[in-house]
């Protein structure tokens, strides 16, 4: 029997990598049982480090590699889960790109093909650049050198605030009625809690509470998820505790699913398609937002109270949970449904 290359050391079926090149104690696991696949990853690893080492040559390190370091140096930060969403958009474009690589003009392309509003781009962005200071100024390789020797230059995204295109009830119909019905579920969802798209595919079944004395339902969503950082409670009306009341027994998990899976966003091809059959292109999953708003103010409700129920006035809420103000809100929400009783709208789904 041949004997293996020295530097490697097969242990439990897998060889690993054990051996000192050029100084650098080198202690890696090649992930194979394969003696030849083991000997050109020694041979691999022997190349990187002496390059390194010998001629000052930084190691590679790929966009998904740094945003993975990343993502789990910082899993305990407040809003980490909003950054994780961001970065899930770059690695999917970028992800085997050398960071070395990145450059402004790469996202040209990139802007142009997300149907995103400018501000959620500047977001993906600005976590993305967050990813590239650390790779500069924090993590080293073997040799001393970061992993990137500095910062590249990003784009800047110059905000034009685009006007807010709330919908009407006709508009409603017509365009919920194209939707599936896993997507129609979140949009009537959406235009009676004024939740943004990632509240809502990432809303959690352990968020949900009832209101002491009676059986009316709201969710807190943690800071660790809303856009200020701040618990959010969302109380539901009859409407919005419908579309929930279908989904129990489908997750454990997730509250809003397609065959068990959670779904990572709204602004997906079947919405596209939707409002393009009923000609409302300008129509985006945000604007469900908006038409909440919109039509409390039109039902009379208070500014102090829109505010409280779209989550911008600080957590003020749900850091006391005074019940005269969680029955003030609930009773805001009602006013979306009809004095019958019934629905505002009525949904109408496609068959097959």
């Amino acid at each position: 029997m041949a004997k293996p290359t020295p530097g490697l050391r097969k242990r439990s079926g897998i060889w690993h990598i054990e051996k000192t090149i050029c100084g650098v104690r080198i202690f890696e696991s090649c992930h194979s049982s394969d003696l030849a696949e083991a000997e050109r990853l020694l041979e691999e690893v022997t190349r990187r480090v002496r390059s390194t080492i010998l001629y000052g040559e930084r190691e590679p390190h790929t966009v998904d590699e740094a945003c993975e370091r990343y993502v789990k140096e910082n899993k305990d930060a407040r809003g980490i889960e909003r950054q994780i969403i961001a970065l899930s958009h770059i690695v999917k474009c970028f992800g085997n790109m050398q960071l070395s690589a990145v450059r402004a003009e790469i996202f040209d392309d990139y802007i142009k093909s997300r149907d995103v509003s400018p501000s959620t781009i500047k977001r993906e962005i600005g976590a993305f650049r967050a990813v590239l200071s650390d790779a500069a100024t924090a993590w080293r390789d073997a040799s001393g050198h970061y992993w990137l020797e500095k910062i590249p230059t990003l784009p800047i995204m110059k905000l034009d605030p685009r006007k807010p295109r709330p919908i009407t009830q006709a508009e409603q119909v017509r365009l919920f009625k194209e939707l599936p019905a896993y997507l129609a579920n979140m949009a009537t969802f959406a235009v009676h809690t004024g939740c943004r798209d990632q509240e809502i595919c990432g809303l959690r079944w352990e968020w949900e509470f009832t209101v002491s004395g009676s059986d009316r339902i709201v969710f807190v969503i943690p800071g660790s998820v809303t856009k200020n950082g701040y618990d959010k409670m969302v109380p539901l009306n009859a409407t919005a505790a419908s579309s929930v009341n279908t989904q129990r027994g489908r997750s454990s998990e997730w509250v809003f699913t397609l065959e068990g899976n959670r779904i990572s966003r709204m602004n997906n091809r079947a919405w596209k398609s939707a409002r393009a059959k009923v000609s409302l292109d300008d129509v985006r999953v945000h604007d469900l937002r908006h038409t909440f708003a919109r039509r409390l103010r039109s039902a009379d409700v208070s500014q102090e109270d829109i505010a409280d129920l779209l989550g911008h006035r600080h957590g003020t809420v749900t850091q006391h949970y005074s019940k005269a103000t969680i029955d003030r809100l609930m009773s805001c929400v009602d006013r979306l449904i009809n004095d019958d009783g019934g629905t505002e709208m009525v949904l109408l789904r496609k068959v097959g």
